[in-house]
Order: C-alpha cells, then sequence, then structure tokens
C-alpha cells in the first residue's frame, strides 16, 4: 500500500483528495433534501467505517494493532480520538449547513 501511495506521491493524493472532498459537497446537498442531517453523517460515517476496515484488513494493517504490535502508545491514542473528535463536529457541521446554504438551493 505504501509504495502504490508513493507512486501516486503527494500531487496525485492532493488532487484525489480535492475532488473527493467536492464529491462530499455535491452529494451531500443533492442527498439531504428530506433526510435529518445528524442520521445522514452517521451512516456515511458508518459506511466510511466499514470501507476502512476493510482495507486495513486486506492490506494486513489491523492485525498488528489486534497482536499489540503496532506503535499506538498513549500520545498517539490522545492524538487519535482529538482528530476523530474534531472531524466528527466538523462534519457535523457541515452537514448541517448544506440545506441553510445556497448550495442547496
Amino acid at each position: 500500500m505504501d509504495s502504490i501511495l508513493k507512486n501516486i506521491g503527494w500531487v496525485g493524493l492532493g488532487l484525489i483528495s480535492a475532488l473527493s472532498a467536492a464529491g462530499v459537497a455535491i452529494f451531500g446537498s443533492i442527498g439531504l433534501g428530506k433526510v435529518n442531517s445528524t442520521l445522514a453523517t452517521t451512516l456515511r460515517s458508518a459506511i466510511m467505517a466499514a470501507m476502512l476496515v476493510a482495507l486495513t484488513l486486506a492490506t494486513r494493517q489491523l492485525q498488528p494493532a489486534f497482536r499489540g504490535e503496532a506503535s499506538l502508545d498513549g500520545r498517539a491514542w490522545l492524538f487519535i480520538v482529538l482528530a476523530a473528535l474534531a472531524g466528527a463536529i466538523s462534519w457535523l457541521a457541515y452537514f448541517a449547513a448544506l440545506p441553510l446554504g445556497l448550495a442547496s438551493k
């Protein structure tokens, strides 16, 4: 997996990120018509989690964590949790704002 990412490079990954973020905005504004934004964000998050778990299992990155071989010390966990909370708050606010803004019109 790391070799694939290195071959794509930081510019390629940045472009993939930008295009994906644009897709989030477009699909999110289209799909939120009559759906509660918190429910929609929860469902998106569950789908993303399933995809990421499948990817880490397929690339054998999750097994070392289960065996205690990954370098996940207390500091790493702290920042993983803080980043997750910040991301959740960001997405909740983002998708709550979509139906209120011009993107929904």
